[in-house]
């Protein structure tokens, strides 16, 4: 069985430049060509539509349509057709321009002497073409797979949620009533034994303290897992809470610059993530960056909210992919999934010894 033969689309109004390409592709040894002929652009168009051509060889002067213009119709109706563009030396530099938007060569008319030169550009073109569409191919595939991986993300950060909310429940209302009923039968039993034996008297005190310890310990850690204040003041009230109970722990200032109401603008879901990310950026502040000082500043802008969150400290370097979790944890590729849930875009700017600031912008609804 033969090899299939190429078919070449020709596009060319000049029956005498028409007549010679002809000629160099038949006489061409070793390769079989199957030539089609059209002098308008139409004609060509409804030639691509049957899907009668391989490869297009273009003069951008027809009757129908001339310059630029002429590539840029029948790359729209074919994209993934290899064009060679046949220009004059004039044209020489709207032949470039074709070839930057997607024509895969060009070639002067009067330089196509013997065919030699003809024949490669053809073969590359298609090559290079076939090149092309599995790049794009495999970047569509990479493209999909980049977006499950970010719906999977989405859904763990949800389920995730939901894990939190569950067990602060059962902390406050299991756990922690457990450990106030403890404290109460400690409580009897150190009544109980009055002053007679002042040693259990004692050792009672220091469960008792050790109780205390326990019990704040539970009702931080429940707070850290769904803080209350979400629900019952919403996110600017319960962001106030956190700042708040961040000087108090780490003895650590955090200067408010702006604190916008965005409450009304944000569903529930927005609210948590927002926290979510200034809570887990203390958390990265309190273990690594010993600053002493912290901004946050939280402004509305028409109908997009700007959010921000600076240090003084230690800083780190931004070379490396801050999403790259093997080396920089989870923390900050964790705030970057939940701001692109938010529809906004994430931005840190950190230099060693000159602190870190995390930025993002994000948009509101009904605003």
């Amino acid at each position: 069985m033969g090899t299939k033969a190429t078919r070449i689309l020709l596009m060319e109004d000049n029956p005498g430049d028409a007549r010679l390409i002809r000629e160099m592709l038949v006489k061409a040894e070793g390769y079989d060509f199957d030539i089609t002929w059209v002098t308008r652009l139409s004609q060509g168009l409804e030639s691509l539509s049957r899907g009668d051509a391989d490869v297009v060889l273009l003069d951008l002067g027809l009757p129908d349509s001339r310059g630029l213009d002429t590539f840029v119709q029948a790359y729209a109706h074919s994209p993934s057709m290899p064009f060679v563009i046949l220009t004059g030396l004039a044209d020489e530099t709207i032949a470039l321009t074709a070839v930057g938007l997607g024509a895969q060569d060009y070639l002067v008319k009067g330089d196509m002497a013997d065919g030699t030169l003809l024949i490669k550009s053809v073969r590359y073109a298609m090559e290079r073409k076939r090149v092309e569409e599995a790049l794009n191919a495999e970047r569509q595939k990479l493209k999909e797979s980049q977006e499950n991986l970010r719906w999977l993300a989405s859904k763990l950060i949800t389920a995730q949620e939901q894990e939190r909310q569950r067990i602060s429940r059962e902390l406050h209302d299991e756990l922690g009533q457990n450990l106030c009923l403890l404290k109460f039968r400690v409580k009897e039993i150190q009544k109980e034994l009055g002053e007679g034996n002042p040693a259990l008297g004692e050792n009672c005190q220091e469960v008792l303290a050790q109780l205390d310890q326990v019990v704040e310990s539970v009702r931080r850690l429940s707070y850290d897992l769904s803080p209350p204040e979400l629900k019952a003041v919403g996110l600017s009230g319960a962001l106030q809470a956190l700042f708040r109970d961040f000087r108090r722990h780490n003895h650590q200032d955090v200067q408010i610059l702006r604190l916008d109401d965005l409450d009304t603008f944000l569903s529930r879901e927005d609210q948590i993530n927002i926290f979510r990310i200034f809570q887990e950026s203390l958390t990265n502040i309190s273990k690594h960056a010993q600053a002493t000082r912290i901004t946050v500043e939280i402004k509305r802008e028409g109908n997009r909210a700007s959010l921000m969150i600076a240090d003084n400290g230690k800083g780190f370097s931004t070379e490396q992919n801050y999403t790259d979790a093997e080396r920089h944890g989870i923390g900050l590729a964790s705030m970057d999934e939940r701001v692109r849930m938010l529809g906004g875009s994430l931005t840190v700017e950190s230099k060693k010894n000159k602190g870190t600031k995390i930025t993002f912008e994000i948009p509101l609804r009904n605003a």
